[in-house]
């Protein structure tokens, strides 16, 4: 019995013989990622969830100055977790964002705090770094402080002068 061949089979078989043409990066399709996208990094307060952070909502107030293809690093206060986000949509006051990579963090570097009679030494985040924290009312004494031996050196300076004032 002969064999019957449609013009769909020839042509895929015109496709096998022919090599493929790979394509290759040109200087009009390649640019650095400064111009062609923003790196935001995102300090969120304590408490906010990775949930809170993947509602358009949440944007709202930078909305504006986003683009789609844009890198968010978003970080919490208490340094429970960090995540890479990509924004896919933005309008007026929402972009749409998906999570690129989520780590939960143990903050044993960060968040662990040391607990004295008195006062605490806490990581309050990258806006207030080191702080310290009167224990009795949660009253931040001081705060920005970039390693915890400069926020123990501001403990010890103010318990001297608290011990000048008695």
């Amino acid at each position: 019995m002969p064999e019957v061949t449609t013009a769909q089979d020839n042509a895929q078989q015109g496709a096998a013989q022919r090599p493929r043409v790979t394509t290759q990066a040109t200087p009009m399709r390649m640019r650095l990622a400064e111009i062609e996208r923003h790196d935001w990094v995102n300090n969120a307060e304590f408490g906010t969830t990775l949930d809170d952070v993947k509602e358009p909502g949440y944007w709202a107030h930078m909305a504006k100055q986003m683009t789609p293809y844009d890198h968010i690093e978003c970080r919490v206060d208490d340094s429970t977790w960090l995540a890479h986000l990509l924004v896919l949509e933005v309008g007026r006051n929402w972009a749409r964002v998906m999570v690129l990579n989520h780590w939960r963090l143990d903050g044993s570097d960060v968040a662990q705090t040391i607990l004295q009679e008195q006062f605490r030494i806490d990581w309050k985040g990258p806006q207030h770094k080191f702080a310290v924290i009167r224990v009795r009312d949660n009253a931040m004494i001081s705060k920005e402080h970039r390693t915890r031996e400069q926020a123990q050196d501001a403990l010890r300076n103010f318990e001297r002068t608290l011990g000048a004032a008695t």
